[in-house]
Protein backbone atom coordinates (compact mmCIF):
# COMPACT_ATOMS: atom_id res chain seq x y z
CA UNK A 1 0.00 0.00 0.00
CA UNK A 2 3.13 2.29 0.48
CA UNK A 3 3.89 2.76 -2.99
CA UNK A 4 0.45 3.16 -4.36
CA UNK A 5 0.16 7.25 -5.70
CA UNK A 6 -3.64 6.76 -6.65
CA UNK A 7 -6.51 4.76 -5.38
CA UNK A 8 -9.27 4.92 -8.17
CA UNK A 9 -12.30 2.44 -8.35
CA UNK A 10 -10.66 -0.75 -9.49
CA UNK A 11 -7.63 0.04 -7.01
CA UNK A 12 -10.43 0.14 -4.16
CA UNK A 13 -12.00 -3.10 -5.33
CA UNK A 14 -8.27 -4.71 -5.33
CA UNK A 15 -8.06 -3.65 -1.67
CA UNK A 16 -11.31 -4.99 -0.64
CA UNK A 17 -10.65 -8.16 -1.87
CA UNK A 18 -7.48 -8.45 -0.41
CA UNK A 19 -9.12 -7.38 2.97
CA UNK A 20 -11.48 -9.44 2.97
CA UNK A 21 -8.61 -12.37 1.85
CA UNK A 22 -6.87 -11.29 4.82
CA UNK A 23 -9.79 -10.27 7.14
CA UNK A 24 -9.18 -13.39 9.85
CA UNK A 25 -5.41 -11.95 9.85
CA UNK A 26 -5.76 -7.93 10.90
CA UNK A 27 -1.96 -7.71 11.92
CA UNK A 28 -1.28 -8.13 8.59
CA UNK A 29 -3.06 -5.50 7.02
CA UNK A 30 -2.21 -3.44 9.53
CA UNK A 31 1.89 -3.80 8.41
CA UNK A 32 0.49 -2.96 5.16
CA UNK A 33 -1.22 -0.21 5.96
CA UNK A 34 0.82 1.71 8.85
CA UNK A 35 2.24 1.69 12.74
CA UNK A 36 -0.41 1.71 15.15
CA UNK A 37 -0.10 5.20 17.34
CA UNK A 38 -3.39 4.91 19.06
CA UNK A 39 -5.63 1.92 20.40
CA UNK A 40 -8.84 3.06 21.84
CA UNK A 41 -9.41 0.12 23.83
CA UNK A 42 -12.87 -0.99 21.71
CA UNK A 43 -11.89 -2.43 19.01
CA UNK A 44 -10.31 0.29 16.50
CA UNK A 45 -6.63 1.18 16.34
CA UNK A 46 -5.70 4.28 14.67
CA UNK A 47 -2.22 3.76 12.22
CA UNK A 48 0.63 6.47 11.23
CA UNK A 49 -0.05 5.09 7.12
CA UNK A 50 3.24 4.16 5.63
CA UNK A 51 1.97 5.81 2.61
CA UNK A 52 2.68 10.03 2.37
CA UNK A 53 -0.41 10.28 0.27
CA UNK A 54 -2.76 8.85 2.93
CA UNK A 55 -3.98 11.38 5.77
CA UNK A 56 -5.71 8.99 8.02
CA UNK A 57 -6.12 5.02 8.09
CA UNK A 58 -8.01 3.38 10.80
CA UNK A 59 -9.19 -0.55 11.26
CA UNK A 60 -12.01 -1.88 13.92
CA UNK A 61 -11.47 -5.18 14.86
CA UNK A 62 -13.78 -7.26 16.37
CA UNK A 63 -13.39 -11.03 17.45
CA UNK A 64 -10.56 -10.99 15.33
CA UNK A 65 -11.78 -10.19 12.04
CA UNK A 66 -11.34 -6.64 10.55
CA UNK A 67 -15.18 -5.17 10.11
CA UNK A 68 -14.25 -1.80 8.40
CA UNK A 69 -11.23 -0.09 7.48
CA UNK A 70 -11.29 3.89 6.97
CA UNK A 71 -9.02 5.65 4.79
CA UNK A 72 -8.25 8.98 3.69
CA UNK A 73 -6.47 11.49 1.72
CA UNK A 74 -5.63 13.11 -1.58
CA UNK A 75 -4.63 9.89 -2.83
CA UNK A 76 -8.03 9.02 -3.81
CA UNK A 77 -9.36 9.52 -7.66
CA UNK A 78 -12.91 8.73 -7.03
CA UNK A 79 -16.03 10.67 -7.67
CA UNK A 80 -19.83 9.58 -6.90
CA UNK A 81 -20.45 8.74 -10.32
CA UNK A 82 -17.69 6.04 -10.00
CA UNK A 83 -19.61 4.63 -7.10
CA UNK A 84 -22.60 4.91 -8.08
CA UNK A 85 -21.47 2.87 -11.21
CA UNK A 86 -19.85 -0.31 -10.34
CA UNK A 87 -22.16 -0.55 -6.99
CA UNK A 88 -25.33 -3.05 -7.19
CA UNK A 89 -26.80 -1.05 -5.06
CA UNK A 90 -26.56 2.22 -2.11
CA UNK A 91 -28.85 2.73 0.81
CA UNK A 92 -28.78 6.69 2.34
CA UNK A 93 -29.55 7.38 6.58
CA UNK A 94 -29.18 11.31 7.47
CA UNK A 95 -27.19 11.22 10.97
CA UNK A 96 -28.21 13.29 13.43
CA UNK A 97 -25.58 13.15 15.67
CA UNK A 98 -22.80 14.45 13.49
CA UNK A 99 -25.23 16.52 10.75
CA UNK A 100 -24.75 14.41 7.73
CA UNK A 101 -25.64 11.96 5.39
CA UNK A 102 -23.92 8.86 5.56
CA UNK A 103 -24.13 6.50 2.36
CA UNK A 104 -23.50 2.80 1.63
CA UNK A 105 -22.53 1.16 -1.67
CA UNK A 106 -22.63 -2.62 -1.61
CA UNK A 107 -19.82 -4.69 -3.87
CA UNK A 108 -18.09 -7.71 -4.62
CA UNK A 109 -21.89 -9.43 -4.08
CA UNK A 110 -22.88 -7.82 -1.00
CA UNK A 111 -19.39 -9.09 0.91
CA UNK A 112 -17.97 -5.55 0.99
CA UNK A 113 -19.70 -2.07 1.48
CA UNK A 114 -18.01 1.51 0.65
CA UNK A 115 -19.63 4.31 3.43
CA UNK A 116 -18.75 8.00 2.34
CA UNK A 117 -20.71 10.69 4.34
CA UNK A 118 -21.50 14.40 3.49
CA UNK A 119 -23.10 17.29 4.59
CA UNK A 120 -25.28 17.59 1.48
CA UNK A 121 -27.69 15.00 0.22
CA UNK A 122 -26.27 13.64 -2.74
CA UNK A 123 -29.39 11.88 -4.61
CA UNK A 124 -33.07 12.71 -4.95
CA UNK A 125 -35.57 10.08 -5.57
CA UNK A 126 -32.54 7.33 -6.80
CA UNK A 127 -31.46 10.27 -8.64
CA UNK A 128 -27.61 12.15 -7.91
CA UNK A 129 -27.88 15.50 -7.33
CA UNK A 130 -24.03 16.24 -7.44
CA UNK A 131 -20.80 14.39 -8.76
CA UNK A 132 -18.39 14.80 -5.87
CA UNK A 133 -14.98 13.90 -5.61
CA UNK A 134 -14.41 11.60 -3.10
CA UNK A 135 -11.23 11.71 -0.66
CA UNK A 136 -12.38 9.08 2.07
CA UNK A 137 -13.97 5.88 2.18
CA UNK A 138 -14.47 3.39 5.04
CA UNK A 139 -15.10 -0.30 3.44
CA UNK A 140 -17.10 -2.06 5.67
CA UNK A 141 -16.96 -5.87 5.77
Amino acid sequence: MKDIIRVDIEVLFQMAQDIIFYKTEPSFIIDKLGVVYQDNGYGTVFLKPENPNLKFVWLTIKDGLIVSIGLGGEIFDLTLQDLVTFSSSYRENYNRYDEQYDYIFVFLNRSCGIKISSKNKLFENSIMIENIDIKSVTLLF
